[in-house]
């Protein structure tokens, strides 16, 4: 009887310890199946959240001016090694000239006009067009009259409703520093950052942050278009460099479709910087249709921004302003003429800013994509 008993403790002592034991398992199993569960739907790695912390990214910047992304000690060669009808060729640098040519900026603005007509009239429209790197080059005046020409015959035949948001003067006031990409024809991250502050400006949005604000990292060396020129090859150390700022140690993220199969959207949801992109899909994206970016402005604010190249480098500028920036790809933009208006009801857009460069005018297919 005794041993029966003794026979009964165990059993119940060793059941009790398998209890415990099968709990902590379910526990931990839990805790991993969530954190895993988490990576996915963010689509980014937990090491990549660590390294967006700014504190922790030993790529700081300690040049105001950055030497355009070089070296402090490299000296930038000012007289060019040659000049053709097309470029024009520095050791660490190549520029793009353009060609004045009327009859296809009249038929370009035509088409953005047509497409500004589909916007609702109480909608604000604004207008930004970046200027090229050349226009701002010692030297090479001569050269940047075409670019110039081409700009302002471009603003001036605009519908008058739209307001037309002029970041040249603010360029030039700072075309020391390192506004434009030396290997690309898309201006960096400072660039865009006077071109936001004239946006701002221009809006009549509260200014709350300054450059000074922000912490300055940059991630990545970055070769542009331009590496696909066979004429000119750069060396390694004489790469761009992937500037990026933050005044937060929050991420600001995006939900970002970035393909159309079969009428079905294909979303991610990934941070609107990222370190595990490169070069200026650093900045929200590589190719994809339109993508919904999450801001801190808190305000109920959405603006839609249409653009690719420097439109992608300068929408992280606006976070603090806007609760939400819809931004569609002006090159691959996948919505049909229905799909495109809802989104002024749908997300109750108040402005609407058009940026694209003066170099990639002619790519923008969304502005005759229904005309």
């Amino acid at each position: 009887m005794e041993l029966n008993r003794k026979k009964l403790a165990l059993m119940g002592l060793a059941g009790a310890l398998i209890l415990i034991i099968l709990t902590s398992v379910f526990s931990l199993l839990h805790t991993y199946l969530d954190k895993t569960k988490s990576l996915k739907e963010s689509k980014v790695s937990h090491v990549e959240l660590v390294n967006q912390n700014p504190n922790q990214n030993q790529n700081q910047s300690q040049n105001p001016n950055q030497n355009q992304g070089l070296e402090a000690d490299y000296k930038i060669k000012m007289e060019p090694d040659s000049i053709t009808d097309e470029w024009i060729y520095y050791p660490e640098r190549v520029i793009k000239r353009i060609n004045y040519n009327e009859q296809e900026i009249t038929t370009k603005a035509s088409e953005i006009n047509r497409f500004y007509e589909m916007i609702p009239g109480s909608v604000q429209k604004y207008f930004m067009l970046v200027p090229g790197r050349i226009g701002y080059e010692p030297g090479l005046t001569e050269y940047a009259k075409g670019m110039w020409q081409t700009k302002e015959k471009f603003q001036d035949l605009l519908n008058t409703s739209v307001k037309i948001v002029d970041v040249s003067e603010s360029l030039a006031q700072h075309k020391s520093e390192y506004l434009f990409f030396r290997t690309d024809n898309a201006w960096t991250a400072r660039g865009a950052y006077y071109g936001a502050q004239d946006f701002l400006k221009a809006s009549n949005t509260d200014i709350i942050y300054t450059l000074a604000d922000y912490q300055e990292t940059w991630s990545n060396l970055y070769t542009g278009a331009r590496k696909l020129d066979k004429e000119w090859k750069i060396s390694h150390n004489l790469q761009d460099k992937i500037y990026h700022y933050r005044n937060t140690e929050n991420i600001f993220w995006q939900n970002i479709v970035v393909g159309n199969k079969e009428n079905q959207y294909v979303m991610s949801r990934e941070p609107i910087i990222s370190i595990s992109r490169t070069g200026i899909d650093t900045f929200v994206g590589g190719i994809f249709s339109h993508s919904m970016l999450e801001g801190s402005g808190n305000n109920k604010k959405t603006l839609l921004l249409i653009g690719n190249f420097d439109a992608k480098v300068f929408a992280p500028w606006l976070l603090p302003y806007y609760e939400k920036i819809y931004f569609a790809n002006s090159i691959y933009y996948q919505g049909d003429k229905d799909e495109f208006q809802k989104i002024f009801t749908e997300y109750n857009i108040k402005d609407v800013l058009i940026l694209e460069g003066v170099y990639t005018m002619e790519k923008g297919q969304i502005y005759d994509k229904w005309s």
